[in-house]
């Protein structure tokens, strides 16, 4: 499953990039209970429901792209954000690919994902400068 969407947020590059790389830095967001640093490339985010997921940071250009590969016993694959400037705001591109290790489970887990992207997105859009 493919998944992308562009946001224009009224904040600097800088500050969007800080916010979504800073593993520390993750009350903005309302899906998560926790995120735990394993070292320097890999963490887990668990949910508030306490379900993880394992993350590994696969590129990350300051103020320009962060790539993640994830994996949970439901869902694997990769996350891409794309900054630029625009004007005195942010444009980011979020693609998302993913794959369902159990098919069984595709087409309910489909419209949850889609769920829980929007709300990131929301949570994103809603930080405060």
């Amino acid at each position: 499953m493919h998944l992308e969407s562009t946001v224009i947020i009224s904040d600097t590059v800088a500050h969007v990039f800080s916010n979504i790389t800073n593993i520390q830095n993750y009350k903005w967001r309302s899906d998560i209970k926790v995120i735990k640093g394993i070292d320097d490339n890999n963490f887990i985010e668990y949910s508030k429901k306490n379900y993880p997921s394992f993350y590994t940071i696969t590129k990350k250009t300051k103020n320009k792209s962060y790539e993640l590969d994830f994996t949970n016993n439901k869902v694997e694959g990769q996350i891409v954000y794309s900054f630029t400037k625009e004007e005195d705001k942010t444009k980011l591109l979020i693609t998302v690919d993913i794959t369902f290790v159990d098919t069984k489970l595709k087409i309910i887990a489909k419209q949850k994902i889609k769920n829980k992207w929007k709300k990131f997105i929301e949570d994103l859009s809603n930080i405060e400068n």
